[in-house]
């Protein structure tokens, strides 16, 4: 009886715990992102028990969707809190590449693991020439000429420069998305995962 009761009381601490923890972030995150409402005159849904903030938004390239998740299945195989911005364009680009930061130890288990990807779309790694980028990067999609020219040295520079940790660059028909690891806690980290997507869209050709 009494190991019962200490194993009751334990994940009572930890459920506890963990939504301290989830209010803290929450709150924090709602900070963050007020200044930006008002700014772009975006909807700021306000968190939940089970959600954090989120805040939706117009800009010149599409339709914006910022926010944070404490878990990931759909963008990668193992993944803990990560902060996203998600651009929606005003067409299709066509184009379906990733380009993924982390060591080569994750980046291999998660080709391992293997991607859903559209039947008859071969995929390959992609490398720029750019030695350091392709150390620091590992690029893949269905398209070697598009996503070369796309990732020009001014964009991979820009990657380069970034400090967000496990950053993820994903584009998929009229989606893109930039995610990086853990909640953001500064301006400065949001505006950069919303400069790095932005920047992105402004390069992408749009099938109308």
């Amino acid at each position: 009886m009494l190991w019962w009761m200490i194993i009751i009381a334990v994940i009572a601490a930890a459920l506890a715990h963990g939504f301290w923890d989830h209010f803290r972030q929450s709150r924090r995150l709602a900070g963050l992102f007020a200044p930006l409402a008002v700014e772009f005159g975006g909807e700021l849904v306000k968190p939940s028990l089970l959600a954090f903030p989120q805040l939706r938004f117009e800009v010149d390239c599409g339709r914006a969707h910022l926010g944070a998740m404490a878990n990931s299945g759909a963008i990668g195989p193992v993944r803990g809190p990560f902060t996203f911005f998600e651009l929606t364009l005003a067409g299709d680009t066509g184009q379906d590449l990733v380009a993924e930061r982390g060591k080569s130890v994750q980046r291999l288990a998660g080709h391992l693991v293997g991607r859903v990807v559209p039947r008859g779309r071969a995929r390959a790694r992609i490398k720029t020439g750019h030695a350091e980028f392709d150390e620091a990067f590992w690029l893949d999609g269905s398209d070697h000429q598009f996503a070369s020219g796309l990732f020009d040295r001014g964009l991979r520079q820009k990657l380069l420069g970034t400090r967000l940790p496990g950053l993820d660059i994903r584009l998929r028909g009229d989606r893109i998305s930039a995610h990086c690891d853990g909640i953001v806690e500064t301006r400065r980290d949001l505006d950069a995962l919303i400069d790095i997507a932005v920047d992105l869209a402004q390069r992408c050709p749009i099938e109308r």
